[in-house]
């Protein structure tokens, strides 16, 4: 089984239990909002937008939703059967979002300068392994000026590397900091795929050729990742507080290095 096959039973094996164990909880939900408002604020209606690694699909959803029309992939056929039926579910119209099973390595497939944007939401690309290429095909399908937003696992989670300590689990405390990738487990029975962490800065130098540094922003400084939820659930009531707070300051240095994600937004360059 190659990388990307073992990419695809991965993340299949989470779907079906994806929008219940993860979707629907608190911290998830005010860190989608959070990440939809900074893509409605790069992003406005007609624009033809690509998302890579769209998951359960709704982030697509929410930006056809806005007027947006939405090209959206991702490596797992059972995670983009389940976007296909929220979006007749929620009655999107033909031309307002289509879902394909690609994965991130296969967009150079795409047409070349179809899309006026693009994102990736909540760590799709943590897990390709070649971000040069990656980079160097995004460029050929976003047309000059056009931004790409994504939100990618960081380096330093301070949320992380407390609860490690208190567990006495350095493993988990240390896990993103050293050498990537790293070999990670989504499910007890599903195989393990490599997974990178970055600073915004290592994330952008891969892009660097193609694209223009925007704004690299902490998401998730000050609340819990979405795994750690139930760990921290006394302090539930500060979560939408928290939010607020990074949406005023987290790109404020030094919070922008920290957090269990990072916002980073760059612009494509223009044509020399």
């Amino acid at each position: 089984m190659d990388d990307l096959a073992r990419m695809a039973e991965a993340w299949d094996r989470t779907a079906g239990n994806y929008d219940s164990n993860i979707g629907s909880g608190v911290v998830h939900s005010l860190l989608a909002r959070r990440s939809m408002d900074v893509l409605k604020g790069y992003f406005s209606p007609p624009m033809n937008i690509l998302e890579i690694g769209c998951g359960t699909g709704d982030t697509a959803i929410g930006l056809a939703r806005a007027g947006m029309r939405v090209k959206a992939v991702d490596v797992s056929p059972e995670m983009v059967r389940l976007a296909r039926k929220k979006a007749v579910k929620e009655n999107m119209r033909h031309g307002q979002v289509e879902f394909e099973v690609m994965p991130a390595e296969g967009i150079g497939n795409l047409a070349p300068a179809g899309f006026d944007g693009a994102c990736s939401m909540m760590g799709p690309l943590n897990c390709v392994a070649d971000l040069e290429n990656f980079a160097a095909n995004l460029g050929k399908l976003v047309k000059p000026g056009g931004w790409f937003v994504a939100s990618v696992i960081n380096r330093c989670c301070p949320w992380e590397i407390a609860g490690g300590l208190v567990r006495l689990d350095a493993g988990l405390a240390f896990r993103r900091i050293g050498k990537n990738p790293r070999m990670v487990k989504l499910t007890r029975e599903g195989p393990e795929i490599p997974v990178s962490y970055y600073t915004s800065g290592e994330f952008f130098r891969h892009f660097e050729e193609q694209f223009e540094p925007g704004v690299a922003s902490s998401l998730g400084a000050f609340i819990p990742p979405t795994y750690m939820e139930r760990m921290f659930k006394r302090f539930g009531g500060l979560f939408n507080a928290g939010i607020m707070l990074e949406n005023a300051v987290g790109s404020m240095f030094p919070l922008r290095f920290i957090g269990d994600h990072f916002l980073i937004t760059m612009r494509r360059r223009s044509k020399q």
